[in-house]
């Protein structure tokens, strides 16, 4: 319920200070049931907070029912056995209306018989209709089995949790080991003898976006190419790395480690390759590579293989 359609109305016995009250009233109102705790854990048996609707004490015979509202709360609201906050402001609200509704308690203080028989019906309708057991729940002797029983799912859930943070903390590493070594190939020197070729050819004006670092433009001019050769393929890769399209640039690389006789084209396309398989959390087929590279002395990533090994085991 929301709070700004609820006043606070406090009772207290004499052992509640004023200043108390003040504050326990302001931060029920403004919907904070922090002091509902401090008030019980001061005070024990000397207090009782009760949240009466606008209607309720609009109600001519409101002042008398709520005394006798108080009457019926004062040994069962803060006894303990109501500890969510919700559920104390559902009853009291519900409770309020009903003993405004009963004219049994507009004519004076209640006997301790009635007291106990309205408290029973109230926790019965209650339960029926909110279609909570809350009077089972007062009375079931077996409630204590029952809390550790949430308590212990409550910890089942929290590991689970704590087991899915640690799977993303996993994956959160292995991209950034990605995003620690991957740096796009640099340009290699290409000259042209006539101007003419230099400003139509799209390779020259690939490799021009490409050193730009304008990527999508370079890829748009390196598929113009009719039969690329195995660098001019492997910078197609790179564009599509530097554009996140990690499995379009994987499918050239992987076919290029099958087909190039270059021996630079392969040591570059299996140490791409083990730094997408990272990206894209395939941890054991990017040991695989590094474990490749590492082995062959004359692989230039080598030293760098193995320093990512390291980092990975």
């Amino acid at each position: 319920m929301d709070s700004t359609t609820f006043v606070a109305t406090l009772a207290f016995y004499s052992y509640m200070s004023q200043e108390d009250i003040s504050k326990l009233r302001q931060e029920l109102i403004d919907g904070n049931y922090t002091w509902l705790r401090y008030i019980h854990d001061k005070y024990k048996k000397y207090c009782i907070a009760v949240i009466m609707s606008k209607q309720v004490c609009s109600l001519e015979e409101g002042n008398q029912a709520f005394r006798n509202a108080l009457f019926i709360l004062h040994d069962d609201l803060l006894s303990g056995e109501f500890k969510d906050v919700d559920t104390i402001k559902t009853y009291l609200v519900k409770m309020c209306v009903q003993v405004v509704e009963d004219k049994n308690f507009q004519t004076g203080k209640i006997t301790k018989t009635d007291k106990s028989l309205k408290l029973n019906d109230f926790l019965i309708s209650l339960s029926q209709s909110t279609n909570e057991s809350l009077s089972n729940e007062y009375r079931d002797p077996n409630r204590h089995w029952k809390n550790l029983l949430a308590y212990f799912s409550v910890i089942v859930c929290i590991l689970l949790v704590l087991f899915v943070i640690n799977l993303f903390k996993d994956k959160t590493s292995t991209s950034h080991h990605y995003t620690e070594y991957y740096k796009p190939l640099k340009v290699e020197n290409i000259n042209f003898d006539a101007t003419d070729q230099a400003q139509t050819d799209p390779y020259f004006q690939g490799l021009t976006f490409y050193s730009l670092g304008k990527y999508d433009k370079a890829y748009q001019n390196f598929i113009e190419i009719d039969h690329p050769t195995d660098i001019q393929q492997f910078y197609q890769a790179i564009c599509l790395l530097e554009n996140k399209n990690y499995g379009g640039a994987q499918k050239i690389l992987e076919q290029l480690s099958e087909t190039s006789h270059s021996l630079k084209i392969q040591n570059e396309t299996t140490w791409y390759l083990s730094l997408i398989h990272l990206k894209l959390n395939e941890v054991n087929h990017a040991k695989k590579l590094l474990h490749k590279i590492s082995q062959d002395e004359n692989h230039s990533y080598k030293l760098k293989s193995r320093e990512l090994l390291n980092k990975i085991d």
